[in-house]
C-alpha cells in the first residue's frame, strides 16, 4: 500500500470517528435530555419580567370576541391545569400555554396544530423540528412570520409572531422550551 493510501485511510478512518462523536454528543445533549414543564405561576412570572402581558383564559369574558376562547360547551377546567396567552407589549408576538392535566392532551394538540396548520400554497415556507426524551418543538418561519410549536411533558406552548422579525427560539429557550 502506498503512503498515499495508507494517509487517506487514516483521514477517513478520523472523520469516522469525528462524526461517531458528533452523534454521540447530539444524543445526549439533545435527545436524551429531559426537560422541565413550567406551571402557570412560573409561565406568568417569566413572562411579565420581559413586558408581556398575561391573560387567563377563564378570565376572559364571554362578551371578549377573541379567538383565545371557544366557549362551544367544553368544560376547558376537565382538560387544563391552566390555559394563558401572553402578549408583547407591541402586540407583535403572542404565546399560548396551556397546563393539561394529562401528557396525552398535550401530545394531542401539539401534534393537532402541526396537521392543521395550513400555509398558502405560493408563501415560501421554512420547517424545523426537534424531538427529544420528553418533549417536541417544530418552528415555521413564512413570508407572513414565524410560528413555533413546542411540547414539554403535559405542557404545550404556541408562539406566534406577527411580523417574523422576532427570536421565538431566543424567547423559548429562556423559558426552557
Amino acid at each position: 500500500m502506498s503512503s498515499n493510501t495508507k494517509n487517506f485511510l487514516i483521514v477517513l478512518a478520523f472523520i469516522i470517528v469525528l462524526i461517531l462523536i458528533g452523534i454521540g454528543v447530539y444524543y445526549f445533549s439533545v435527545i436524551n435530555v429531559e426537560k422541565v414543564p413550567l406551571n402557570g405561576d412560573t409561565f406568568t412570572k417569566k413572562m411579565q419580567e420581559i413586558g408581556y402581558t398575561i391573560k387567563d383564559i377563564n378570565d376572559i369574558s364571554e362578551e371578549d370576541d377573541t379567538q383565545e376562547k371557544n366557549t362551544e360547551n367544553l368544560d376547558y377546567d376537565s382538560y387544563y391545569n391552566s390555559y394563558l396567552v401572553a402578549t408583547s407589549p407591541d402586540l407583535k408576538i403572542t404565546i399560548t400555554f396551556v397546563d393539561y392535566k394529562d401528557e396525552y392532551d398535550a401530545k394531542y394538540a401539539f401534534e393537532s396544530d402541526l396537521i392543521n396548520h395550513k400555509l398558502d400554497e405560493n408563501s415560501k415556507v421554512t420547517k424545523s423540528r426537534v424531538d427529544g426524551k420528553n418533549y417536541s418543538k417544530v418552528e415555521y418561519k413564512t413570508e407572513f412570520g414565524k410560528e413555533a410549536y413546542s411540547r414539554v411533558k403535559n405542557t404545550y406552548i404556541r408562539v406566534t409572531d406577527y411580523d417574523g422579525n422576532s427570536n421565538i427560539q431566543k424567547i423559548l429557550k429562556n423559558i426552557g422550551y
